[in-house]
Order: structure tokens, then sequence, then C-alpha cells
């Protein structure tokens, strides 16, 4: 079966995100070209907002997406 949006990258690093639910840590998992996949102790819930940091690998500067929904 084909990816709905393109190939998912599998990566793992740090990252942190602030919304309406709070402010978490967590790490991604892989990337895609619409998003990413993320586990995190903290809950956040589907259709919140958030800001979120990724610490990339190899000293890269961190990621940060102003704006992104949970789904």
């Amino acid at each position: 079966m084909e990816d709905r949006y393109g190939p998912r990258v599998p990566i793992e690093c740090s990252a942190v995100f602030a919304g309406e639910s709070g402010i978490g840590e967590g790490r991604v998992l892989d990337l895609s070209s619409p998003g990413c996949l993320m586990e995190s102790p903290e809950a956040a819930k589907p259709g919140d907002y958030v800001r979120l940091k990724v610490g990339l690998p190899d000293g890269e500067p961190a990621v940060d997406v102003p704006l992104a929904v949970v789904r």
C-alpha cells in the first residue's frame, strides 16, 4: 500500500511542544511531507493547536514549527 502523502522517513529525535493542553516533551519517530509521528507521556488532544520544536540529529539546528494541529 502506498503512503497517502508521501514516504515516511524514520527518525528519532527529541521534541518540545506547547499548546492548549500545556507544555510537553517527546520523541519524533518519523517525518513525512505533511507532518510527523510523535510520542509523549504528556497528553495532547486531537484538534489541539501546538507549537513544536524538533531537535535534529548530528548537531543540525532545531526546526521550529510555529503552528501545527494534533491528529
